[in-house]
């Protein structure tokens, strides 16, 4: 999975429909699951973990966020949402519409004011979750489209960073679920 390589002109052109559409299918059709890249380098995922925080304090909506991470990263199960190693992980904070069903399936657009919301994401690259010494990267803006099933999630997204650079990716498969 690599970002296009048709010329700095046709990736400018890409980039901006993306995030000016709000993104659909066919704009992320082709990513290779449980990875994600920044620029053109690639980096996995093998986990993952559904965080619920409960209904938003305005009363509108809910509160989910999604932790994405490399093998290196421990994630404690045990009610508490500690994360230990260094590895690759990828945040996002979602807001979506109340559901019984937990997180609902559809296209989460940046600062979106329909029900489902692209809240923040942020991209550690080797960093170390015990010390806290590294920086994440930040997102200005992005989509994340959601899929849920029999087996699990599938999860695919478009970030572009403060600094410019784009970073995508997906994972499919269970969330491990937790409360925040």
């Amino acid at each position: 999975m690599k970002i296009l390589r048709g010329g700095l002109g046709t990736f400018i052109f890409s980039i901006g429909l993306v995030f000016a559409s709000g993104c659909n299918d066919d704009e992320l059709k082709g990513l290779v699951p449980d990875t994600f890249s920044v620029e053109e380098e690639d980096y996995k995922l093998s986990k993952g973990v559904l965080i619920d925080y409960g209904i938003n304090p305005d009363g509108e909506g809910h509160d989910y966020d999604i932790f994405l991470a490399s093998e290196d990263i421990r994630i404690a199960v045990d009610g508490e949402s500690d994360f230990l190693g260094k590895g690759d992980a990828i945040y996002l904070d979602l807001s979506t519409a109340m559901t019984e069903q937990g997180l609902a399936a559809g296209d989460y657009s940046w600062d979106s004011p329909e029900s489902n919301s692209f809240v923040e994401g942020l991209i550690y690259l080797d960093f170390d979750f015990e010390s806290g010494d590294n920086e994440a990267l930040i997102a200005e803006r992005g989509v994340v489209l959601i899929d849920t099933g029999d087996e699990g999630y599938s999860i695919r997204f478009v970030m572009q960073l403060n600094d410019g650079k784009v970073v995508k990716g997906a994972y499919s498969g269970l969330l491990e679920e937790m409360q925040g």
